[in-house]
């Protein structure tokens, strides 16, 4: 039974309608997906919530519209509070914390990170800022 404003996860935990009520990834990759797919513009994407993946525990949202990329964020825990979030920041030059080829680099921990903003119109938005610097580095690979 969900109370009013909850929903339901895929590992059958609730989950409130704000960030900040947040505990697990998968909980914010859920509440922006379902933003995203109620947003009139981007009613003819394919928009996805997927992880947690690697060490990190990592989630992502991805939005495709005809088979382009348009959107992605990836979600990071910060912390033991709920709301604590971080945000891969793939504009940013990669820190070189661990070699090239290492588990720490294979599990993106090269990239910067940034406080996840609260706010879930502010955190939308980002899933449309890193979509450049994302297709870049998935060409490489």
């Amino acid at each position: 039974m969900t109370l009013k404003g909850e929903y339901m996860t895929g590992y059958g935990r609730k989950i409130r309608r704000k960030i900040e009520n947040c505990r697990y990834t998968d909980e914010v990759a859920d509440l922006l997906a379902r933003r995203i797919r109620q947003m009139p513009e981007y009613k003819d994407c394919k928009v996805e919530s997927m992880g947690p993946f690697g060490l990190g525990a990592t989630c992502s949202v991805h939005v495709d519209r005809d088979g382009e990329l348009v959107g992605f964020l990836t979600i990071g825990y910060n912390g033991e509070d709920a709301g604590n979030f971080n945000y891969v920041d793939y504009n940013a030059p990669k820190i070189k914390a661990y070699p090239e080829g290492s588990i720490g680099d294979m599990n993106g921990f090269n990239y910067q990170k940034q406080k996840l903003p609260t706010d879930i119109n502010e955190a939308v938005g980002l899933v449309f800022d890193s979509v450049g610097k994302e297709k870049e580095d998935v060409q490489k690979v």
